[in-house]
């Protein structure tokens, strides 16, 4: 699969500090985590990196300030990257200001909660400054620009991408965005989820962000057969998840059964069953773990397998998030009240 980059590298702006910097590499199934050097005095930051279907990638840059910082616009790093072709890419901070000085093309810009910051282009360099004056998480979503018509319909991606004031690229700007519309990248990047799940969820609440974002923009124009017909679809593709078992499909495969783009299909299902498809799958499949754990004697593991989990740590952590205890306490549970009858 295409990484979103070519190669993206964060050269240090700061002066002690060992190495000169970190590149992450372009294809990497776990999530890359690398700290930013700074003065102690100052406070601490960190950078992390997730990829995930058709080229789309998330970062989440993390900045805990000591009082110290207040006032300062904070230098972090030099950042350069080249993708493989024309990509966009969204960035939204939950607190303070950021400063791009951008090189490519050569601009200031500035934003902060309610004004996000998107790009066109093939390539980046810029120099962030970072408020200190609030600690703050910035995240950022980066999707190739044939990737984004494949998940959105051609014409809706040229249509946003033309709203947004990006074409012709290269483009960066910072458009005014609601809190609701931005929610969606804040959550992207989960921290309590680990594996293929914690991806699928992130590339969910990706395309809830880009569903969102298209519809603030009013650039819906993917008119999609509705009533019977896309009911009909919405109730072949529930049967069909509901006696799925194993690996998880991803959203683009179960899309492309119905020739429909992916955000079509989210938003068919949704309007049907009131959750977006990988929530479902996530949901249903943990219900059905329940039930066999206390229903049967089948080994943990063998469960989590079936329900497509490669490692059953992953199982256990998203099983205990969302039920509040333990498979194996459930278990136990299970047997004694079987023993009590």
């Amino acid at each position: 699969m295409q990484s979103a980059y070519e190669f993206l590298k964060f050269s240090w702006l700061v002066d002690d500090v060992d190495g000169d910097g970190v590149s992450f590499q372009p294809w990497h199934k776990a999530i890359e985590i690398h700290p930013y050097p700074m003065e102690p005095e100052i406070g601490e930051c960190g950078i992390a990196k997730l990829e995930m279907a058709y080229g789309m990638t998330l970062f989440r840059a993390t900045h805990q300030f000591t009082p110290a910082a207040l006032g300062q616009m904070v230098r972090i790093a030099m950042v350069e990257g080249s993708f493989p072709s024309e990509s966009f890419m969204a960035q939204t901070v939950n607190a303070g200001i950021i400063v791009h000085r951008e090189e490519y093309p050569a601009k200031e810009v500035v934003f902060r909660p309610g004004f996000d910051l998107f790009r066109l282009a093939d390539r980046l360099r810029l120099v962030p400054l970072v408020d200190g004056s609030a600690s703050n998480v910035m995240t950022a979503l980066t999707v190739s620009r044939t990737a984004m018509a494949r998940l959105v319909g051609e014409g809706v991606a040229e249509a946003t991408l033309n709203a947004l004031g990006l074409t012709p690229a290269p483009s960066v700007m910072v458009r005014p965005i609601p809190a609701d519309v931005s929610a969606h990248l804040h959550r992207a990047f989960s921290s309590a989820l680990y594996g293929a799940v914690q991806r699928l969820t992130s590339q969910s609440q990706a395309l809830a962000y880009l569903s969102a974002l298209i519809d603030h923009m009013g650039t819906n124009t993917d008119h999609h057969a509705t009533g019977a017909g896309s009911r009909n679809r919405a109730k072949e593709l529930h049967n069909q998840l509901i006696n799925m078992q194993g690996k998880v499909p991803t959203l683009e495969e179960l899309a492309g059964q119905f020739s429909l783009s992916v955000r079509t299909l989210n938003d068919e299902f949704k309007a049907e069953y009131g959750k977006p498809i990988q929530t479902f799958i996530t949901e249903h499949r943990l219900n059905e773990a329940h039930a066999a754990i206390v229903n049967t004697d089948i080994p943990l593991k063998a469960v989590a397998l079936r329900l497509g989990y490669t490692h059953t740590n992953h199982f256990l952590t998203a099983f205990r998030r969302k039920f509040g205890y333990s498979p194996g306490t459930l278990r136990k549970k299970a047997v004694a009240d079987r023993n009590d009858d």
